[in-house]
């Protein structure tokens, strides 16, 4: 989204580059505005025909194929990930870090400098805002339900972390089993909370 807003930044500055103002203090358009705009329109017109040419090759439809283009994109992003605030939950990184979130495949997988660590899907029990034993048991049970139809009854709690992150919506707990024993994952990915609610929960989709 970053990139798509600096694009149309640059595009918006280069189009207003294109006009002037002449003598009598009218804003006019020049010549370059007009090859701007015409190239703008045959980009997006060979785009739209090529994307028609593709789905018909393939036998899908274009809404078919512009989905899955949008979500090769959003797998591309996940698995480049971003930097949180790591601050335990690792038994081999036992202090606060920057980290690198990002999921691969169906692990989530965090990275500081050449060390990497993955929960595997089968391996998450929870996912919360609260400290494991502080959720309530509604919020508990609503996560139980959603847990339910995201994982075909594996019981994954991520009801009652959607429920509750209205409070805190900076941090994120994952409870989460290592060498038998039960652990809780505690992240802080500030304003890209949501995103990480929504990249775990795409895991089990």
């Amino acid at each position: 989204m970053k990139k798509i807003i600096i694009l149309m930044s640059a595009l918006m500055t280069l189009v207003l580059s294109s006009c002037t103002v002449n003598d009598r203090g009218e804003f006019e358009l020049t010549w370059l505005f007009w090859a701007l705009l015409i190239g703008f329109a045959m980009f997006f017109i060979f785009g739209m025909i090529h994307d028609k040419k593709e789905a018909e090759k393939r036998g899908i439809s274009v809404d078919e194929l512009i989905k899955e283009k949008k979500s090769d994109i959003k797998k591309r992003q996940m698995s480049t990930g971003f930097d949180v605030d790591y601050l335990g939950g690792y038994p081999k990184w036992p202090n606060p870090c920057k980290v690198n979130f990002s999921i691969d495949g169906s692990s989530i997988v965090l990275q500081k400098g050449s060390e990497s660590f993955r929960i595997e899907k089968d391996e998450i029990l929870a996912i919360s805002n609260e400290k494991s034993g502080h959720r309530s048991v509604g919020k508990t049970a609503a996560g139980a339900i959603v847990g339910g139809v995201l994982t075909g009854g594996i019981g994954l709690i991520v009801g009652g972390a959607l429920g509750a992150r209205k409070q805190n919506t900076s941090e994120v707990f994952v409870t989460y089993k290592y060498n038998g024993v039960e652990l809780t994952l505690n992240l802080k990915p500030g304003k890209n909370t949501d995103k990480v609610y929504a990249w775990i929960n795409s895991v089990f989709a």
